[in-house]
């Protein structure tokens, strides 16, 4: 291929000169080459690897001169002479296959793949190439200007890595923060709720306190209920039995089970009194007290 025009990027490509550099470029590439080889020593009947070199290298140029240079695909093809048609066709289709291959790195527009469809023949890309990009993809971008050494190759892919796995860092980073940010509202709700339970807590013991020292409070209570029901005086059988059940109802499920039972048992002319019940000046006996040693008097 004859190079005119475009002189600025006449210094910066290189050609590769052997397939060697172009292997360095991965496994896919390497593919793609014996690819090209092959249908290229179909057409001409025998070994062509100095064609597919010259494919190759064209095909890096168009590359290049569409991804980084930013040249129009209608004049890369104007400026440029092919020396056959089987060339020119071939290194299109390799450069259009390569961009594809790029699509994770360098997407394609529809205005190139549109002007690139227009330069090939027919369904040349279609019938030749298209098969070999199915389910393949390169895992960093190629340097189409000019051939690295294993080295630098090596370099190369360690950058692209370096750089997938910082950028796998940072989201993850990001992730962290927006989770953290999440925990951190939770946990002031939870702050907010308990501020809230021991403001509450403070109010209703307030509260009891103040019952706690009224007179009211100490005057009606259960016991002083009890005495006041027990008492002949004071009620008859239908009292009592309204007395018991509003006692029932209002204790049901808040206090000791005995205490329950022993307003069950409330009837005019009892006894019954609720805790501690404290006989001073007093003695308990079990068994027989005529069974006791003491003196009878």
């Amino acid at each position: 291929m004859e190079y005119t025009g475009i002189s600025k990027e006449i210094k910066e490509f290189v050609p590769r000169e052997n397939e060697e550099e172009f292997f360095r470029d991965g496994e896919v590439i390497k593919d793609l080459f014996e690819w090209t080889e092959k249908l290229i020593s179909n057409e001409f009947n025998l070994p062509c690897s100095f064609f597919t070199l010259s494919v190759f290298n064209q095909a890096y140029r168009i590359c290049w001169l569409t991804v980084h240079e930013k040249v129009s695909i209608r004049r890369i093809n104007e400026e440029c002479v092919f020396g056959k048609d089987l060339e020119r066709n071939h290194s299109w289709a390799v450069a259009y296959t390569l961009l594809r291959l790029h699509k994770e790195l360098y997407p394609l527009t529809a205005r190139i793949r549109m002007e690139i469809y227009k330069i090939l023949p027919g369904d040349f890309y279609r019938r030749y190439y298209m098969d070999f990009v199915r389910g393949r993809s390169l895992s960093h971008p190629i340097d189409f200007r000019a051939s690295f050494s294993e080295e630098e190759q090596i370099t190369e892919v360690d950058l692209a890595k370096t750089r997938k796995y910082i950028l796998a860092a940072m989201d993850k980073a990001i992730k962290l923060e927006e989770q953290n940010k999440e925990l951190g509202k939770q946990l002031e709700e939870e702050r907010r709720k308990r501020e809230i339970a021991e403001q509450t807590v403070e109010g209703i013991q307030t509260k009891l306190n103040c019952l706690e020292n009224d007179a009211f409070y100490k005057a009606v209570n259960i016991n002083s209920i009890l005495k006041y029901a027990q008492d002949q005086g004071n009620c008859d059988n239908n009292d009592i039995k309204t007395i018991r059940m509003m006692l029932l109802a209002l204790c049901a499920n808040k206090v000791p089970n005995d205490v329950i039972e022993a307003i069950k048992t409330l009837k005019l002319g009892g006894n019954i009194t609720i805790g501690e019940q404290h006989n001073h000046g007093c003695q308990q006996f079990y068994g027989n007290i005529t069974d006791s040693e003491f003196p009878s008097k």
